[in-house]
């Protein structure tokens, strides 16, 4: 097993409410992370820790499923997942 860790960082001229309202919809991520297909949190999910969803990397064989492992509302979050 290869672990692998990514971090990204961005500055924006914006809210930090503004940018967590849109990483705390994981259906909108694909509107701006050209990356993924699509993602969605599973039944019964909110986005907070210990939430699990399922995304579709673009050009990837099959989906992967993350679980949020750390959520800060208008900070930071993690997600974990294995392809």
């Amino acid at each position: 097993i290869v672990m692998l860790e990514i971090s990204h960082t961005e500055v924006a001229n914006t809210t930090p409410e503004a940018v967590w309202d849109l990483w705390s919809q994981p259906e909108t991520w694909s509107e701006w992370d050209l990356g993924i297909e699509w993602c969605r949190l599973e039944d019964g999910f909110f986005f907070e820790k210990g939430a699990k969803a399922t995304l579709l990397p673009k050009g990837a064989p099959e989906a992967v499923s993350i679980e949020i492992t750390e959520c800060e509302p208008n900070c930071c979050f993690s997600d974990e997942g294995q392809t």
